[in-house]
């Protein structure tokens, strides 16, 4: 009786399981799309940055970080 329990049981869960698989599949396909575009972006910029100090140019300073918030517009 406990063995037959236990195999139910054991189906259940399987069964239970096999409902996520494909969003877990998305997920991770999702993460690793994610960190290598920002990868090969960090790459890009760090190679035009290389560039301009060759090429002598002046880089310009780097931006300040954004502020979140919204403004009240001006017109009101």
């Amino acid at each position: 009786m406990i063995r037959a329990a236990a195999a139910a049981g054991k189906r259940l869960t399987v069964k239970q399981a096999t409902r996520y698989v494909p969003l877990v599949g998305q997920a991770i396909s999702a993460l690793i799309g994610y960190a290598a575009i920002r990868y090969l972006g960090e790459q890009h910029i760090r190679d035009c940055v290389e560039v301009c100090r060759q090429a002598h140019l002046q880089l310009p300073p780097p931006a300040a970080p954004a502020k979140t918030g919204r403004r009240a517009s001006a017109s009101g």
